[in-house]
C-alpha cells in the first residue's frame, strides 16, 4: 500500500467531500450509544456517588474513546470492502480527516466546561480564558501533529502486513476484524487527551481560590500509584494559589506533573 495522506478529502470512487460533509459524516459517532472502553477511568467501578468533576472527565474520556472505536470499526469494514488499493487509500485519507475533525470538535465543545466547573461561579481574570484558548490550540495541534500521523503509520503497517492482507483476501469479516484489532490498540492513547480537561479544571479551581483569597489543598488521587511530582506536592495545604505555584514551579494536577495527562489528583478550595 502507498503512504497515506492525512488531509485528503476524496472518498471512495473519487468523490470530493467538503469539510462540512466530512463533519456531518463523522458527527454520528458522537451520539451513538455503543458501550465505551473504560480504560483508566477513575472511580468507574467504585460504589457511591462520584464528584461532579470526576463524572465530567470520565464522560469526556468515554466520548473520546467511543468516537474512536466506532470510527475504527467503520473504517475497518470500509477498508476490507475496498475495490482496490487506490480506493483503499482514498477511504483511509478521508477517514483520517473525519477523525481529526471529530476529536477536535469534542475538545472544543467540552474543554470550556472544565473551566466553568473549576470556577464554580467565581469570576476570573482574562488570563483564565487565555489559558483555555491555549489548551484548545494545544489539543488541536496534538491531534494533527501526533495522533493522526501515528494512526497513518499504523494503517500503513497493518495494510502491508501479510496476515492482514490474507485476512482481507479471505473475505467475510476476517479482514475487518484484523484491521480493527490493530486500530483498537490506540484506544488508551485517544482517551489520554482527557487529561487536558483535568488540567483546566484544576487550574480554574486555583484561580477561584485566588479570587476568594482562600487557601488550597492538593489532594492525591486515592486510586493512583503516584509520580514524584504528586508525592512531593500532594496531600498538602498551601497558603494560596500563588504560594502553590511558587513552590511547585507552576506545576498543578495534570499540568507539568511527571504523570502528565494521567494525573487525577484534585485541588480543593479551603474555606
Amino acid at each position: 500500500m502507498r503512504g497515506l495522506g492525512v488531509y485528503g478529502t476524496t472518498g471512495s470512487g473519487g468523490t470530493l467531500y467538503s469539510p462540512e460533509e466530512v463533519v456531518g459524516r463523522a458527527s454520528r459517532y458522537i451520539t451513538d450509544n455503543h458501550s465505551a472502553d473504560s480504560f483508566a477511568l477513575r472511580g468507574a467501578h467504585t460504589p457511591g456517588r462520584k464528584r461532579a468533576e470526576v463524572e465530567a472527565v470520565n464522560a469526556y474520556q468515554e466520548s473520546l474513546q467511543r468516537a474512536y472505536t466506532d470510527w475504527a470499526d467503520d473504517l475497518a469494514q470500509d477498508v476490507a470492502a475496498a475495490e482496490d488499493e487506490d480506493n483503499r487509500d482514498e477511504i483511509v485519507a478521508a477517514a483520517l480527516l473525519a477523525l481529526l475533525l471529530l476529536l477536535r470538535k469534542l475538545g472544543r465543545d467540552t474543554l470550556p466546561d472544565a473551566v466553568a466547573l473549576g470556577l464554580d461561579g467565581t469570576s476570573a481574570p482574562a488570563t483564565v480564558w487565555a489559558k483555555l484558548t491555549a489548551a484548545i490550540e494545544a489539543n488541536d495541534k496534538a491531534l494533527a501533529d501526533s495522533l493522526i500521523p501515528a494512526l497513518r503509520l499504523k494503517l500503513d503497517e497493518l495494510l502491508n502486513d501479510p496476515d492482514v492482507i490474507a485476512a482481507i483476501q479471505f473475505g467475510g469479516d476476517a479482514g475487518a476484524a484484523a484491521v480493527s484489532g490493530g486500530l483498537l490498540k490506540f484506544v488508551g492513547r485517544v482517551g489520554m487527551a482527557a487529561g487536558a480537561y483535568w488540567a483546566l479544571f484544576s487550574g480554574a479551581t486555583g484561580e477561584a481560590a485566588k479570587e476568594q483569597k482562600a487557601r488550597v489543598y492538593w489532594e492525591r488521587d486515592p486510586q493512583a500509584v503516584h509520580c514524584p511530582s504528586c508525592l512531593a506536592y500532594g496531600d498538602r495545604e498551601y497558603e494560596s494559589w500563588d504560594a502553590l505555584l511558587a513552590e511547585t514551579g507552576g506545576v498543578w494536577p495534570a499540568n507539568g506533573t511527571d504523570c502528565q495527562t494521567q494525573c487525577r489528583c484534585t485541588l480543593q478550595v479551603v474555606v
